[in-house]
């Protein structure tokens, strides 16, 4: 459905997709003149293309919104007063967080659950995908940390181990915190407004995905295909899981 300056659609299982900075959409308004106005390059085609990829090959359709306004005029990934620099843009704004909540509650009322994934672009790193799901550099330093860590599931969790060890045995090589990170890079371990604003809000488990760009122009089949495999992967294997903790 096209309405309002987006395009939405419910879903028939519990994740939802959100792509606001790809919009090709002219306004008659001014530019903003703070933050980032340039679109995340391919971030709409990955999008779509992973929808796709769920239903041609399992025949699942997610839910999903994407933004079809160009980034230089209002960012969806920002609060509402940083975002919007004239006062006529407010209401496409307000639109578009309105409906993404409602898809949210459709999603709750339907499974119980959902699984929010943000779809980003970084040209800074051309090769990598950061990941941010809504703990800040401070957080992962804390005394705390060592139990959010692989090494500490594999030990307290067996159904979990069992899962690293059949379908990701290499997990024990990668490094664990404290680790060396980068200071100023806090914004990719918090992800934006929408995960951090949604997650708490509703309860539900949210991932902003910032894909880099050479991966994104050069790599989009392979992109779109591994992220699929790798959501189907979470769902078969821990969903059950997770929904039995709750």
């Amino acid at each position: 459905m096209i309405s309002n300056k987006y395009n939405y659609n419910i879903g028939t299982f519990p994740i939802i997709f959100t792509c606001v900075h790809e919009g090709k959409e002219d306004l008659d308004v001014a530019i903003r003149k703070k933050g980032i106005i340039k679109n995340d390059l391919y971030t709409r085609k990955i999008t779509l293309g992973i929808i796709n990829n769920f239903q041609k090959r399992l025949g699942l359709t997610p839910y999903y919104i994407i933004n079809t306004i160009h980034r230089k005029y209002i960012d969806l990934n920002r609060s509402c007063e940083e975002s919007c620099e004239n006062n006529s843009i407010k209401i496409h704004w307000k639109n578009f967080h309105k409906k993404l909540e409602e898809l949210i509650e459709h999603c709750l009322n339907k499974f119980n659950h959902c699984l929010l994934i943000d779809i980003h672009g970084n040209d800074d790193y051309n090769n990598c995908v950061h990941i941010g799901y809504g703990q800040y550099l401070d957080d992962l330093y804390t005394k705390s940390t060592k139990n959010f860590s692989l090494k500490y599931l594999e030990k307290n969790y067996p159904k979990i181990n069992l899962l690293f060890k059949n379908g990701f045995p290499n997990y024990s090589k990668l490094p664990f915190f404290p680790y060396k990170l980068n200071q100023n890079a806090d914004l990719y371990y918090n992800g934006g407004y929408i995960i951090q604003n949604y997650s708490q809000k509703y309860n539900i488990d949210a991932i902003q995905l910032e894909i880099g760009y050479n991966l994104r122009k050069k790599n989009l089949n392979t992109i779109v295909d591994l992220t699929k495999t790798i959501i189907m992967f979470y769902f078969n294997n821990y969903f059950s899981i997770i929904l039995n903790n709750k």
